[in-house]
């Protein structure tokens, strides 16, 4: 047997193996042991994700600008483009 070479990286759906780091070989066929080390956390949806920064947000007393606060802002930056 050749040169064996232990990498990490990230299996995405069951054919796609993207690695951590080159393999120092050549392009050809190789063989491939893989090895589960960490399970993957489960995909959380948009709505989870945002509704998770909302609450943050919400928590550290964040208060969005006012609609007139964007739009002077805006026109702020458009003003200093001259």
């Amino acid at each position: 047997m050749e040169q064996a070479y232990v990498l990490t990286g990230e299996l995405r759906d069951g054919r796609s193996l993207v690695l951590d780091e080159a393999v120092p070989l050549a392009a050809g066929k190789v063989r491939v042991t893989v090895q589960q080390i960490a399970k993957p956390e489960p995909r959380r949806s948009h709505a989870e994700v945002l509704a998770e920064i909302h609450a943050q947000l919400k928590a550290s007393g964040h208060v969005p600008p006012t609609a007139e606060e964007v739009a002077s802002r805006v026109e702020e930056e458009r003003n200093s483009w001259d």
